[in-house]
């Protein structure tokens, strides 16, 4: 189990690094604020809507597959308490979204302490920006593996659950893409606090509210998830 975890986990690193390397490897060479904000922007990048949404979706949901096993269901037949097994099963997929998330942060923090001034890091508050932004990204990676488990929970299949919860995900994206106009709250604009931050576009304030709403998102996802798991019959 720790192999697998380890090998999981080293995946993960490998996958940020070359995902990295391969947006900013232009914009290391210069260390401005134009830089800086070109390798965090929210259009595209490492940092990016896109990114986290059609590039990331999938990494993640494998590293979750791998960091915990598929629930013995012998102990979930016998249980008489569905509700704590479903709530040992949220809480998994909450460390497994702030462990991702923080090696996400991790990597992005390494290689630009490594190539940008630190004096402009520390002036546009690049450190605390990647902080808050890693919690915006537990958040919404917990909700996509709650969106996961209510899947897989209606068809036993892992990959068919990947699947669908990336193809919802990425219509969910392109919808917001082509069809949102600007102003309009949707999800995925929750995903700008790094480059909002970075840019003085936002202050501490607001991610009160950014928080609150991807909380909420979870709190009903979990309600409908919790739902189909109670009354699932395992076989």
């Amino acid at each position: 189990m720790k192999a697998k975890r380890f090998i999981a986990i080293s995946s993960v690193i490998l996958f940020f690094i070359v995902v990295w390397f391969s947006h900013n490897r232009y914009y290391i060479r210069f260390s401005t604020l134009d830089s800086l904000l070109w390798m965090n922007n929210s259009a595209s990048g490492y940092s990016s809507i896109q990114a986290y949404t059609l590039i990331y979706s999938i990494p993640f949901l494998i590293f979750l597959n791998h960091i915990f096993f598929p629930d013995s269901l012998v102990t979930i037949v016998r249980s008489t308490k569905r509700v704590m097994v479903y709530r040992k099963i949220s809480m998994q997929i909450i460390i497994a979204a702030f462990l991702f998330s923080t090696l996400h942060m991790l990597v992005n923090l390494l290689f630009t302490s490594l190539f940008m001034d630190w004096d402009l890091l520390k002036e546009t508050k690049f450190f605390f920006a990647c902080f808050v932004n890693m919690i915006a990204l537990t958040l919404f990676y917990t909700s996509i593996g709650i969106i996961y488990r209510y899947i897989y929970d209606l068809n036993p299949s892992s990959g068919i659950a990947i699947f669908l919860s990336y193809l919802a995900i990425g219509i969910l994206f392109f919808i917001e893409k082509l069809f949102i106009p600007p102003g309009v709250w949707e999800p995925l604009k929750d995903l700008v606090v790094l480059p909002y931050f970075l840019e003085g576009k936002w202050m501490t304030s607001i991610l009160t509210f950014v928080y609150l709403r991807q909380l909420v998102i979870i709190t009903v996802y979990y309600l409908v998830g919790s739902s189909v798991f109670l009354r699932k019959d395992f076989i």
